[in-house]
């Protein structure tokens, strides 16, 4: 794997800039896709889009050399702040989805300079062009950056950009939300159930939801209590 990746200066304010796993969040900023993709999993064709990883909790606490429990920890830790998505299935393994991954990245501008550049040596203008001023590059760079700030602050997740998003959600967006991921859990139990328990998670209010959701999906939604049936398929998360 070749290439490189942007990194905004906004992560030294992030909890992960002085946590020992730093690492692997580089790591993971490092595997994800710079470009969609098709691979075949256990015969099975599936695209991977722009910012995702298909891997496992066995695979990576091998590459970091770890316990399997501390990389589900950290993949707890990175789901409640928002900054990622799992995706698991016992028969294809565990999608890892980085939070506007495509945005931080500025694919977009790549692709318009590269376009631009292009198009100018083969029109043969490129030699034509008169070398701007030293003070008008400068100028021009400084209102692109700020220009990218202003995008990057705009679609930063509610807990980087300083609003905090509710912890208590309806029942429509409990069910909108599982039907726009494709979670095969019983929204209404979901609801009702952490609805009873006044949203807490033990002693500890339930700051996100949505990573709820996904454990919940994890921890049996068929309705088996049989945990030990799922063993044959337990490395592929």
């Amino acid at each position: 794997m070749q290439g490189w990746i942007k990194l905004h200066r906004k992560l030294w304010d992030s909890w992960i800039w002085k946590d020992a796993r730093l690492r692997w969040w580089l790591d993971l900023l490092l595997l994800a896709n710079h470009k969609p993709n098709t691979v075949m999993v256990n015969g099975r064709r599936m695209r991977i889009d722009v910012g995702e990883h298909l891997t496992s909790e066995v695979k990576l606490a091998a590459r970091w050399e770890v316990d399997r429990k501390r990389v589900r920890r950290f993949f707890r830790d990175l789901e409640a702040d928002g900054m990622i998505s799992l995706d698991k299935n016992f028969k294809t393994g565990t999608r890892v989805r980085i939070t506007n991954y495509a945005l931080y990245q500025h694919f977009y501008d790549q692709e318009g300079t590269a376009d631009a550049t292009a198009n100018a040596t083969a029109n043969g203008t490129a030699k034509e062009q008169q070398t701007p001023h030293k003070q008008e590059v400068k100028n021009d760079k400084n209102e692109e950056n700020e220009k990218n700030e202003k995008i990057f602050l705009k679609a930063q997740p509610p807990a980087a950009a300083g609003k905090k998003e509710s912890s208590i959600p309806s029942l429509q967006e409990v069910k909108d939300y599982c039907k726009a991921e494709g979670k095969s859990i019983d929204a209404e139990q979901f609801y009702y159930y952490y609805e009873a328990l006044g949203w807490q998670s033990g002693r500890s209010q339930i700051k996100n939801w949505r990573a709820a959701v996904s454990a919940w999906e994890r921890n049996g939604n068929s309705g088996s209590k049989n945990k030990d049936s799922v063993t044959n398929y337990d490395e592929l998360l």
